[in-house]
């Protein structure tokens, strides 16, 4: 992790006008917000009685958020303009350490990669989350330690020690307990850093790519059960009841119901045509495009999606 810390160091000195210039569009983008004097519609309810608000928190699995509200609640007044300006130094800083992943894996012109971290700050994810500046800073924070994580858990064909993985699954941990929703963006992250892998340098087999596969998916996957099980031990002793905030259909409705269900949005959304985006016909281009990317691949014989087909020799 020491020299790790000390590539990162390396790559801010050497990509300075990329850095500022993340921070600059984050503070463009997010300028409204900075200068906003207002709560999200929960908001108030910490000013009233905190306590109440922490325990409805433990209820719905984000024992990390309590953690860190109470820290920054200590000796703080609740300030929406601390709070804004916070989140958005934390979200320009996870679009650097991003940048710095992409960074490590293509091989191609700098604007590239920052044009790819861009989409990311300008996620319309982010304008939803972050409007609850209740929680805002806890969240970047969450997302922070994700891409820490993913850093610690090592490139592909990189060697990592057990150590080091260890740091790593504790920081997926931590940031799922803040905002358990990130594990959807560390799976999204896993997926995206194997393909970068592939386009830079094909691994010789799909064999090669299905083993470093399943090596993020078993290390996500204890991250995420070591989650689960500190939550339900200190839900355990805190007595909090569960919340049906979080619960889904599965287990509550009938199966063979809900597949009828999934089965009838599917045909709505992406088979029949639906105004306002006629989705039928990008169903259409994308299996024509699906078509003519295999073809041409068997006509190279080599195809560099590996997640459609491993690469032909």
């Amino acid at each position: 992790m020491i020299n790790e810390s000390q590539k990162f160091l390396n790559f801010l000195k050497k990509k300075r006008k990329a850095v500022s210039f993340l921070f600059a569009v984050t503070l463009l983008l997010y300028l409204p917000m900075l200068t906003n004097f207002s709560y999200s519609i929960d908001s108030e309810a910490v000013v009233d009685n905190s306590k109440d608000l922490l325990f409805s928190w433990l209820t719905i699995d984000r024992f990390g958020l309590v953690a860190l509200k109470k820290f920054f609640l200590f000796g703080l007044d609740l300030n929406p303009y601390f709070i804004n300006t916070l989140t958005y130094l934390l979200m320009a800083f996870s679009a650097v350490i991003l940048l710095y992943i992409i960074d490590q894996l293509i091989q191609t012109t700098p604007w590239i990669p920052l044009l790819a971290v861009t989409l990311y700050l300008v996620s319309p994810i982010h304008f939803e989350q972050n409007s609850f500046v209740l929680q805002s800073v806890e969240v970047m924070i969450g997302f922070n330690l994700m891409f820490v994580g993913m850093i610690a858990l090592g490139m592909p064909g990189n060697k990592v020690s057990p150590k080091r993985l260890i740091f790593g699954m504790l920081f997926l941990t931590a940031s799922f307990s803040i905002y358990p929703s990130i594990v959807i963006g560390a799976s999204t992250l896993a997926i995206i850093i194997l393909h970068l892998h592939e386009l830079n340098k094909p691994f010789a087999t799909f064999s090669v790519y299905f083993r470093h596969l399943v090596r993020y998916i078993a290390l996500i996957l204890s991250s995420l059960l070591t989650y689960v099980a500190l939550d339900q031990i200190i839900k355990y002793f805190a007595h909090a009841p569960k919340n049906s905030y979080i619960q889904t259909a599965w287990g509550h409705m009938d199966t063979s119901l809900l597949m009828q269900i999934a089965l009838a949005k599917f045909k709505q959304f992406f088979i029949f045509p639906n105004q306002p985006f006629e989705l039928s016909v990008v169903t259409y281009l994308a299996v024509v495009t699906f078509a003519l990317v295999l073809i041409m691949g068997l006509i190279r014989k080599q195809i560099r999606w590996t997640i459609l087909l491993p690469r032909l020799q």
